[in-house]
C-alpha cells in the first residue's frame, strides 16, 4: 500500500460575505504516512484553502490554493504550490 495512515480535517463557512449567502469559504489539512519501501517520502502533507462563488443559480466558480510542503512522491522533491480553478454546475 502507498499510504499506511491518513488524517484529514477541514472547515467550511457559508454566508460569511455580506450579500453573498450562497458562497462558501473553506480550508483543510491532509496528512499521510507513506510506504518508504516503494520509494516514497516517509509522509506527505497537503494544506488547501478555497472560495466558492455563486455565479448564477446553480453555477459556481471555485479557485483553490494548495500547498504541499513535503511532496510524497520522492524525498528529492521541493515544496509545491498549486492554484486550480473549476466550475461546478448543480443539477
Amino acid at each position: 500500500m502507498r499510504a499506511q495512515k491518513y488524517f484529514g480535517v477541514g472547515l467550511t463557512g457559508f454566508n460569511l460575505i455580506p450579500g453573498r449567502p450562497a458562497d462558501s469559504i473553506g480550508g483543510g489539512l491532509a496528512w499521510s504516512s507513506l510506504n518508504k519501501n516503494l520509494g516514497f517520502r516517509s509522509n506527505e502533507t497537503l494544506i488547501q484553502v478555497y472560495y466558492q462563488a455563486q455565479l448564477v443559480d446553480n453555477l459556481y466558480l471555485q479557485p483553490v490554493l494548495t500547498f504541499v510542503p513535503n511532496p510524497g512522491a520522492s524525498p528529492d522533491l521541493k515544496p509545491a504550490t498549486v492554484v486550480t480553478v473549476q466550475t461546478t454546475g448543480l443539477f
